[in-house]
C-alpha cells in the first residue's frame, strides 16, 4: 500500500502486530487514501462532465440526398413493396421492414434475407417493384423493359419504312 509518510509508518507498524484495525486506524487509512487519490478522482469527474455534453451534441449530419431518402423511408409502411436503387450496386426489390436515423432495412425477395443499407448507399426508393423475370429468376423493373422494347420496335419500323420507300 502506498500512503503518505506521516500516516503510513504508524499504520504499517500496527498492521504487522495486529490483524484487527481500530476505528481510528480505519479513519486514518481512509483519510490517507482520500488525500492520495482526491486530485485524480476530481480530475476524472471533471473530464467526464466536460465530455458528456460534447458527446451528446455530436449528431451525424446527413446530406440533402440522404435526408430525402430518409423522408421517403419514413412514409413507408411495414411490408410495403419497394424497389431500392443503390449507388454502386444493382437494383434491389423487396418489402420494407424498418428504418432508423442512418439506414433502412427491407426483406429482399430475391435473396430471401433482410438487407440493411445506409442512406448514403441508396440513390432512390421507389414504391412497388417490377415484374418477375422467369429466365433469370429475379424481379425486374418494367419501365426499363418497356423503353427498350419501344426503341427496338421504332428502329425496326424505321428500317421497314425506309425499305418500303426505297422500293418505290
Amino acid at each position: 500500500m502506498h500512503m503518505r509518510r506521516e500516516y503510513g509508518h504508524e499504520l504499517s507498524k500496527s498492521l504487522r502486530t495486529s490483524h484487527v484495525l481500530t476505528g481510528c486506524q480505519l479513519l486514518s487509512l481512509s483519510f490517507a487514501f482520500l488525500l492520495r487519490y482526491w486530485p485524480k478522482i476530481m480530475a476524472a469527474l471533471l473530464i467526464s462532465t466536460l465530455m458528456l455534453p460534447s458527446s451528446a451534441q455530436q449528431t451525424t449530419s446527413i446530406s440533402k440526398k440522404e435526408a430525402a431518402i430518409k423522408r421517403k423511408a419514413d412514409t413507408l409502411t411495414p411490408n410495403a413493396p419497394i424497389s431500392v436503387l443503390c449507388v454502386h450496386a444493382a437494383e434491389e426489390y423487396g418489402n420494407f421492414v424498418s428504418n432508423d436515423q442512418d439506414s433502412l432495412t427491407f426483406y429482399d425477395i430475391d435473396r430471401k434475407a433482410n438487407m440493411t443499407l445506409k442512406y448514403a448507399d441508396v440513390r432512390k426508393i421507389k414504391d412497388g417493384y417490377g415484374g418477375y423475370n422467369s429466365l433469370q429468376k429475379t424481379h425486374t423493373d418494367h419501365t426499363r423493359a418497356i423503353i427498350v422494347t419501344a426503341a427496338v420496335i421504332a428502329v425496326i419500323g424505321g428500317l421497314i419504312g425506309a425499305a418500303a420507300a426505297a422500293k418505290n
